[in-house]
């Protein structure tokens, strides 16, 4: 079990709402900076920060303060609020948060055809097919360009598809290529899925990704 402390933004102080009611707001402490050298103190180095000023708003009002919070040494950071574009998730990792909390954004329609755009526009020669359904991605790729497109999914600071969670194999006797080849991967930053396929013959060998 993994315990992450959590500060709420907003306003530049520490508050939580009654049952998610912006009108009700209690404050904790005036000082972001200093609650999150409290947790640190108790040896909890992963903090989780919700900026309710962009849950509310869509605008990074508490921007400056995640940034210092990121100047305390040993101190990793999850954030969400806001995080509703490409964009936004770029300027937070480049910023050195860890991780991004999207929500509102994984089902906005805009959110993922950026994405798609992004992952088509790098892996242009190597991507036969694309699609958005039940808010993730669908690829389709070719084995030969399959360690390609995977290396880029894992590595590139739009994607970070790192985990692969599971790996199935159809059978389609009628077909040449009778074997459909599905990875379902998992992008922790994101939160998000993405399903890449591909087909093979009787005789070929799956290549290995890991």
């Amino acid at each position: 079990m993994k315990i992450f402390p959590a500060i709420d933004l907003k306003n530049g102080r520490c508050v939580r709402l009654l049952k998610g009611d912006f009108n009700k707001v209690t404050e904790y402490n005036s000082d972001p900076i200093e609650q999150a050298i409290i947790f640190k103190s108790k040896k909890l180095n992963y903090l989780h920060i919700v900026d309710l000023d962009g849950a509310e708003t869509g605008k990074q009002l508490n921007h400056e303060i995640i940034k210092e919070i990121l100047k305390i040494s040993d101190i990793s950071i999850q954030v969400g609020g806001g995080i509703r574009s490409i964009e936004k998730i770029e300027n937070m990792l480049k910023m050195g948060v860890s991780r991004v909390i999207v929500g509102t954004a994984i089902f906005n329609g805009d959110f993922l055809i950026d994405l798609e755009k992004k992952i088509n526009s790098e892996l242009t020669t190597k991507i036969n097919r694309t699609e958005i359904k039940h808010n993730q991605i669908y690829l389709e790729t070719d084995k030969d360009d399959l360690i390609d497109v995977v290396l880029f999914l894992k590595t590139n600071n739009d994607t970070k598809f790192r985990q692969l969670i599971d790996i199935t194999v159809t059978d389609y006797p009628e077909n040449n290529q009778r074997f459909e080849v599905v990875y379902l991967f998992l992008s922790h930053e994101f939160n998000q899925r993405l399903i890449l396929k591909y087909t093979i013959a009787e005789n070929e060998i799956i290549p290995s990704i890991t």
